[in-house]
C-alpha cells in the first residue's frame, strides 16, 4: 500500500496551541452515519484550523453545494441507493488522509473538539426526558 503524504500545517499561522480539530474517527463516523457533505464540512474546518485556507474553503463548499444537492435529491425521491456505500468509502479516505496529521497536531498540542460527543450525548438526554414525559 502506497504512502499518503500529507501537507503540513502553514507556517504563518503560529502554534497550533489552543486550536481545536475533529478527530479523523469523528469525520469518518459523521460521514457514513450522516452524510457525504457533513464529512466535507468537518474535514474543511480541521484545514482551516491548520492554515489550508485555500483547500478547507473548497471543502466547505463542496459540503455545503452537496447539502444542497443532497436536499434536491430527497425532494424527488432521488437518492442514490449507494449512498451509505459512497458515504463509507469517502470515510475511509478521510481517515486516511487525517489520521497523521492529527496525530502530529495532538503532539504540538492540540485538543479534539467536544462538539459531536457532547452534542449527541445532550440530544440523547433530551430525547429520552421527552420519552419519559409521554
Amino acid at each position: 500500500m502506497s504512502e499518503i503524504t500529507v501537507p503540513q500545517p502553514n507556517s504563518a499561522l503560529g502554534s497550533m496551541t489552543g486550536r481545536k480539530l475533529f478527530s479523523p474517527g469523528v469525520i469518518a463516523a459523521y460521514t457514513v452515519l450522516a452524510n457525504l457533505p457533513l464529512g466535507c464540512l468537518l474535514y474543511g474546518l480541521n484545514l482551516r484550523a491548520r492554515g489550508q485556507r485555500r483547500f478547507g474553503n473548497l471543502m466547505l463548499w463542496v459540503g455545503i453545494v452537496g447539502f444542497v444537492l443532497l436536499f434536491f435529491l430527497a425532494m424527488n425521491d432521488a437518492l442514490p441507493g449507494l449512498s451509505m456505500l459512497i458515504g463509507a468509502a469517502a470515510a475511509i479516505n478521510v481517515y486516511k488522509l487525517e489520521k497523521n496529521a492529527f496525530e502530529r497536531d495532538v503532539k504540538t498540542g492540540i485538543s479534539p473538539t467536544p462538539w459531536p460527543y457532547s452534542g449527541s450525548r445532550l440530544w440523547a438526554r433530551k430525547c429520552a426526558a421527552k420519552s419519559l414525559e409521554s
